[in-house]
């Protein structure tokens, strides 16, 4: 059959970046698809409109305008069409965008997968244009459903989707692979690969003109942070590739890619001590050369001095610690993150003697938090040497332990809206707090630690204007006159 997967346009608001990042998800599908002799394509909207822009609301949109994207349609013909909805903000964007394509080909079989599609998904059939949703690992998932469209097997055997028949919503279970290494790698040839090295926008990368990617060694995270959606499609048991797939994956990036720069979007890279480090000394080994980053976090009690020292010989300049929060009271019985605060400024000290520069992780705005307690959190935040600090205001993603609070409490804002969650938008109101009281304790912090330690500022913002010099010039004018105004008023 002939499949067509869509990276959906992005939204953003006006003072964020944007970001273009080849879509690994739908590349493993494509050559678990290529695999079985399907004609694949994939059309990534972002990479390919990135320059197009359009206002909805207080929001900008990016990507590839869906006229052009239906007469891409119009001449590729496909049988099924997969599309992306990883995030939350994505809800509406993918909606209409689905119900666009339906009513210009009709015949042709829709089907979501992601994150927000897996914890959404018995609502997002009940839309006319939406046949399909798969939920959680897809590969094999979206194949079986291909087959069954084929007519080749009954539509119970696919495993992981949620249809509806006749009103009536039907789920099969949802199972997860096992042994991730029988997955070829991603079909990155399906990709704009040099459109995203040319753009240079990816998630975590600092340095512009890089050739870099990313990759992903690892699925599944046994932590239980409260605020956490990943789980709905990993789970918590931790599946990861081998050292030898993950070096021989590297190996191609490097080979026919001319890939220097890896960005590990791995929940946890170091979770697996011993494999960690097999995987790196196999990186200094095979003289791959590459730097590389961790943008979406490395959990602190994985690490300690010999590993951090493995790390900065095989490449790592640029850690994300998770830290969450400075108050243990919050860290144990809110957040239930494995972490004591004890270790994570001699983490810190010895990334600081590596020369590895670091992002400290922290949230707040959590139900159960109290003014004090996230003035606690923060008072530890501003005093920490990383060079930058990442707060996120609490965010109540569907699916996670935190929305399920927030709903039997009644904790959401009104107006609640799943385009808004946004990690900068308080959406929970709770006796104890307002979203301006947290937006202010945040902002505050931010000042402070950049007065504290300027030289990490200065790295930091030296950094994001070589990456990105447009973007952040801009988003340095509106902090500057928000800054200026909260260091007189409440500094």
């Amino acid at each position: 059959m002939r499949v067509l997967l869509i990276n959906p346009p992005y939204p953003r608001f006006p003072s964020e970046p944007k970001n273009a990042s080849p879509p690994l998800g739908l590349a493993y599908i494509a050559a678990v698809l290529e695999q079985q002799r399907h004609a694949v394509k994939i059309i990534d909207c972002v990479v390919e409109g990135f320059d197009t822009e359009s206002e909805i609301g207080d929001r900008i949109v990016y990507g590839l305008p869906a006229r052009r994207l239906l007469q891409e349609i119009k001449e590729y013909q496909p049988d099924v069409i997969g599309i992306s909805c990883v995030f939350s903000t994505l809800d509406s964007i993918v909606k209409d965008l689905s119900k666009r394509i339906k009513q210009a080909f009709p015949r042709t079989a829709i089907v979501l997968g992601g994150t927000h599609a897996t914890v959404m998904a018995e609502h997002l059939v009940r839309k006319p244009a939406i046949d399909y949703v798969v939920r959680g690992e897809g590969e094999y998932a979206f194949l079986k459903l291909v087959e069954h469209l084929d007519r080749r097997q009954p539509i119970e055997t696919v495993n992981n989707l949620t249809w509806l028949d006749n009103g009536e919503i039907h789920s099969t279970p949802q199972e997860f692979i096992q042994d991730i290494d029988k997955l070829p790698l991603p079909a990155r040839g399906l990709l704009n690969m040099e459109g995203y090295i040319r753009i240079g926008h990816l998630q975590g990368l600092t340095r512009k003109g890089a050739r870099a990617t990313p990759l992903i060694t690892s699925r599944g995270c046994p932590a239980k942070c409260v605020f956490c959606s990943i789980h709905a499609v990993w789970g918590n048991k931790f599946r990861a590739h081998s050292p030898e797939y993950v070096l021989n994956e590297m190996q191609q990036l490097r080979d026919k890619y001319g890939i220097e720069h890896l960005v590990f979007e791995d929940d946890n890279i170091t979770l697996d001590r011993a494999r960690a480090e097999t995987i790196f000394r196999g990186m200094v080994d095979r003289g791959f050369n590459f730097s590389w980053t961790a943008p979406n976090g490395v959990a602190l009690w994985t690490l300690d001095d010999g590993l951090l020292t493995l790390m900065r010989e095989s490449g790592c300049y640029w850690l994300s610690l998770g830290v969450e929060s400075g108050d243990p009271t919050t860290l144990r019985e809110i957040i239930h993150k494995p972490l004591q605060i004890d270790k994570i400024n001699h983490i810190v000290k010895v990334c600081k003697r590596l020369k590895i520069h670091t992002t400290a992780f922290f949230v707040i705005g959590l139900p159960g938090e109290t003014m004090q307690s996230m003035r606690r959190s923060m008072h530890y935040a501003e005093n920490l040497d990383v060079d930058s600090l990442c707060i996120s205001i609490d965010t109540p993603y569907p699916g996670t332990p935190l929305h399920r609070i927030c709903e039997q409490e009644r904790y959401l804002v009104d107006g609640f809206r799943f385009d808004d969650l946004m990690t900068k938008i308080g959406q929970i109101r709770t006796p104890e707090f307002e979203p301006k009281d947290v937006q202010a304790i945040l902002s505050k912090t931010l000042v402070r630690h950049g007065l504290k330690h300027p030289l990490g500022a200065l790295r930091r913002t030296v950094e994001k204007l070589k990456a990105s010099p447009k973007e952040t010039a801009s988003f340095i004018v509106k902090r500057i006159g928000s800054a200026l105004g909260l260091t007189f008023r409440q500094l």
